[in-house]
Protein backbone atom coordinates (compact mmCIF):
# COMPACT_ATOMS: atom_id res chain seq x y z
CA UNK A 1 0.00 0.00 0.00
CA UNK A 2 1.45 3.54 -0.74
CA UNK A 3 0.79 6.81 0.72
CA UNK A 4 -1.19 9.79 -1.19
CA UNK A 5 -0.43 12.92 0.37
CA UNK A 6 -3.53 14.85 0.47
CA UNK A 7 -2.76 17.83 2.71
CA UNK A 8 0.00 20.02 4.55
CA UNK A 9 -0.72 21.52 8.24
CA UNK A 10 0.13 25.49 7.90
CA UNK A 11 -1.01 26.43 11.36
CA UNK A 12 -3.82 26.12 13.99
CA UNK A 13 -7.24 28.40 13.60
CA UNK A 14 -8.93 29.80 16.38
CA UNK A 15 -9.55 28.55 20.08
CA UNK A 16 -11.08 25.10 19.29
CA UNK A 17 -8.40 22.81 17.74
CA UNK A 18 -9.12 23.20 14.26
CA UNK A 19 -6.19 23.96 11.75
CA UNK A 20 -5.53 25.70 8.48
CA UNK A 21 -4.36 23.45 5.88
CA UNK A 22 -2.85 23.14 2.31
CA UNK A 23 -4.74 21.18 0.04
CA UNK A 24 -1.95 19.05 -2.34
CA UNK A 25 -4.28 18.07 -5.00
CA UNK A 26 -6.59 19.48 -7.47
CA UNK A 27 -9.19 17.34 -6.04
CA UNK A 28 -11.18 18.28 -3.29
CA UNK A 29 -13.79 15.48 -3.54
CA UNK A 30 -11.16 13.74 -1.35
CA UNK A 31 -12.30 14.88 1.32
CA UNK A 32 -15.16 13.48 3.04
CA UNK A 33 -16.19 13.73 6.83
CA UNK A 34 -15.01 10.48 8.75
CA UNK A 35 -11.98 9.50 6.31
CA UNK A 36 -9.07 8.30 8.25
CA UNK A 37 -6.32 10.81 7.35
CA UNK A 38 -2.57 9.40 8.64
CA UNK A 39 0.55 10.84 9.42
CA UNK A 40 3.99 10.43 10.84
CA UNK A 41 4.65 11.50 14.87
CA UNK A 42 7.92 10.55 16.24
CA UNK A 43 8.67 8.50 13.48
CA UNK A 44 5.18 6.46 14.37
CA UNK A 45 2.43 5.86 12.20
CA UNK A 46 -1.00 7.51 13.62
CA UNK A 47 -3.95 8.71 12.08
CA UNK A 48 -6.97 11.09 12.51
CA UNK A 49 -10.71 10.98 11.46
CA UNK A 50 -11.82 14.06 9.33
CA UNK A 51 -14.34 15.44 11.34
CA UNK A 52 -15.32 18.34 9.27
CA UNK A 53 -13.75 21.24 6.76
CA UNK A 54 -14.53 24.59 5.11
CA UNK A 55 -12.80 26.03 2.48
CA UNK A 56 -11.28 29.32 2.82
CA UNK A 57 -10.06 30.27 -0.52
CA UNK A 58 -7.56 28.65 -3.03
CA UNK A 59 -6.38 25.29 -1.74
CA UNK A 60 -6.81 26.42 1.48
CA UNK A 61 -9.06 24.67 3.82
CA UNK A 62 -9.81 25.11 8.01
CA UNK A 63 -10.30 21.69 9.09
CA UNK A 64 -11.43 19.87 11.97
CA UNK A 65 -9.46 16.56 13.32
CA UNK A 66 -10.53 13.89 15.70
CA UNK A 67 -9.13 14.26 19.25
CA UNK A 68 -7.80 17.99 18.55
CA UNK A 69 -9.33 19.99 20.84
CA UNK A 70 -7.56 22.72 22.26
CA UNK A 71 -4.87 25.42 20.50
CA UNK A 72 -2.02 23.69 21.51
CA UNK A 73 -2.64 20.25 20.20
CA UNK A 74 -3.16 21.87 16.99
CA UNK A 75 -0.19 24.31 17.36
CA UNK A 76 1.68 21.07 17.70
CA UNK A 77 0.43 19.86 13.87
CA UNK A 78 2.34 22.87 11.89
CA UNK A 79 4.04 21.15 9.42
CA UNK A 80 2.50 18.26 9.44
CA UNK A 81 1.83 16.22 6.00
CA UNK A 82 -1.52 14.15 6.19
CA UNK A 83 -2.06 11.30 4.03
CA UNK A 84 -4.39 8.62 2.98
CA UNK A 85 -3.83 5.04 2.33
CA UNK A 86 -3.71 3.98 -1.83
CA UNK A 87 -6.43 1.86 -2.35
CA UNK A 88 -5.77 -1.80 -3.38
CA UNK A 89 -6.54 -3.39 -6.81
CA UNK A 90 -9.83 -5.60 -6.72
CA UNK A 91 -9.62 -8.64 -8.29
CA UNK A 92 -11.84 -8.29 -11.13
CA UNK A 93 -9.55 -5.07 -12.43
CA UNK A 94 -6.07 -7.13 -11.86
CA UNK A 95 -4.49 -6.40 -15.15
CA UNK A 96 -0.94 -7.93 -13.79
CA UNK A 97 0.58 -9.80 -16.20
CA UNK A 98 -1.33 -8.53 -19.51
CA UNK A 99 1.01 -8.61 -22.44
CA UNK A 100 1.44 -4.80 -23.72
CA UNK A 101 1.16 -4.36 -28.05
CA UNK A 102 2.00 -0.50 -29.17
CA UNK A 103 -0.39 -0.45 -32.69
CA UNK A 104 3.06 0.27 -34.50
CA UNK A 105 6.03 -0.88 -32.33
CA UNK A 106 4.13 -4.08 -31.66
CA UNK A 107 5.48 -6.03 -28.62
CA UNK A 108 6.73 -3.50 -25.50
CA UNK A 109 6.30 -5.95 -22.42
CA UNK A 110 4.39 -7.58 -19.17
CA UNK A 111 2.72 -5.36 -16.91
CA UNK A 112 4.26 -5.57 -13.98
CA UNK A 113 2.30 -3.27 -11.61
CA UNK A 114 -0.82 -1.08 -12.20
CA UNK A 115 -0.86 2.37 -10.20
CA UNK A 116 -4.10 3.82 -9.45
CA UNK A 117 -4.92 7.30 -7.48
CA UNK A 118 -8.12 8.58 -7.61
CA UNK A 119 -7.89 10.58 -10.55
CA UNK A 120 -5.19 8.55 -12.39
CA UNK A 121 -3.94 5.27 -13.34
CA UNK A 122 -0.93 4.16 -14.77
CA UNK A 123 0.84 1.04 -16.28
CA UNK A 124 4.13 0.02 -15.28
CA UNK A 125 5.28 -2.33 -17.77
CA UNK A 126 8.34 -4.18 -17.97
CA UNK A 127 10.69 -4.87 -21.63
CA UNK A 128 11.95 -7.88 -22.18
CA UNK A 129 15.43 -6.18 -22.00
CA UNK A 130 14.40 -4.99 -18.08
CA UNK A 131 13.37 -1.80 -18.44
CA UNK A 132 10.36 -0.36 -17.21
CA UNK A 133 7.73 1.78 -19.44
CA UNK A 134 5.16 4.06 -17.88
CA UNK A 135 1.99 4.90 -19.52
CA UNK A 136 -0.99 6.56 -19.05
CA UNK A 137 -4.46 4.65 -18.94
CA UNK A 138 -6.40 6.84 -20.54
CA UNK A 139 -8.92 6.30 -23.46
CA UNK A 140 -6.83 8.08 -26.20
CA UNK A 141 -3.53 5.87 -26.07
CA UNK A 142 -5.73 2.31 -24.75
CA UNK A 143 -6.77 0.32 -27.83
CA UNK A 144 -7.94 -1.94 -26.87
CA UNK A 145 -8.02 -5.39 -24.42
CA UNK A 146 -8.47 -8.97 -24.53
CA UNK A 147 -9.13 -10.95 -21.28
CA UNK A 148 -8.87 -13.98 -22.95
CA UNK A 149 -6.24 -13.66 -24.37
CA UNK A 150 -4.89 -11.36 -21.65
CA UNK A 151 -3.59 -8.25 -23.77
CA UNK A 152 -3.72 -5.01 -24.21
CA UNK A 153 -3.72 -2.94 -27.48
CA UNK A 154 -1.64 0.71 -27.02
CA UNK A 155 -1.03 3.70 -29.01
CA UNK A 156 1.90 4.97 -27.44
CA UNK A 157 3.68 6.73 -30.51
CA UNK A 158 3.67 10.24 -28.49
CA UNK A 159 4.45 8.72 -24.98
CA UNK A 160 8.05 6.53 -25.43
Amino acid sequence: MQNFYILKILKSYGKEGRVLAKLLIDNEKILQRGKKLFFYYKGEERFFFLKGFERRGGKSYIITLSSIDSKEKADSLKGTYLYIKKREKRDEENITGYRVYDVKRGYLGKIDFVEKTFFLKRLYIKTEEGKEIILPWVEDFVKGIDKKKKLIKVNAENLI
